[in-house]
């Protein structure tokens, strides 16, 4: 799964810019299964910024403020199966990023410049 910013849900996107991304990519997002009291489903994924960086967030439900919150949000450093993946291949492309092969992925999570 690869969306762009109009493809996500309004609260999604609220999220996500919440944390100061306003260009972005998701890919390998799905649903998990449990819907929230705001009718829409629990999600989890990558979402990839205009700078390349790759944060897996799980959504959730907060209880005192009634609204869809980010349970789960951490940087992630790049794999080197990312490289192969043509989801991640395509968001990068989106954002107007070269790709990168397995083995330069793999240098630049251990050497990030």
């Amino acid at each position: 799964m690869h969306s762009q910013p109009e493809q996500v849900s309004p609260s999604l996107r609220r999220l996500f810019e919440s944390r100061g991304l306003h260009r972005y990519a998701l890919w390998i997002g799905h649903g998990e299964g449990r819907e929230m009291p705001n009718g829409e489903e629990e999600v989890s994924g990558y979402v990839m910024d205009q700078d390349g960086r790759v944060f897996f967030f799980w959504t959730g439900w907060d209880q005192d403020t009634q609204t869809e919150i980010l349970k789960t949000w951490c940087e992630e450093q790049p794999e080197s199966w990312w490289a192969e993946n043509s989801d991640y291949r395509r968001a990068r492309e989106w954002l107007g990023l070269p790709n990168r092969s397995s083995s330069e992925s793999t240098a630049h999570a251990k050497n990030p410049s």
